[in-house]
């Protein structure tokens, strides 16, 4: 009976354990999924940012010409 009981307790425990294993497995790919939605986001800021700094700079020059053209 007691050996009966430990072989139960250690199928049960083998079962927990690949459930949790499972488990993990899945939450690995969510993570690197997130991961590769994260990376895409910053390459958009990244190229939005190029985009604000071309502009702005684009800005200044018009600026500085417009200042050139009233004096």
């Amino acid at each position: 009976m007691l050996l009966n009981y430990s072989e139960q307790s250690n199928k049960k425990f083998v079962e927990m354990e690949e459930k949790f294993e499972k488990r993990f497995d899945q939450i690995d790919k969510q993570f690197d999924k997130l991961d590769t939605k994260v990376d895409g986001i910053r390459m958009d800021v990244t190229d939005t940012q190029k985009t604000i700094n071309f502009l702005l700079r684009k800005v200044a020059d018009h600026d500085e010409k417009l200042l050139e053209l009233s004096q």
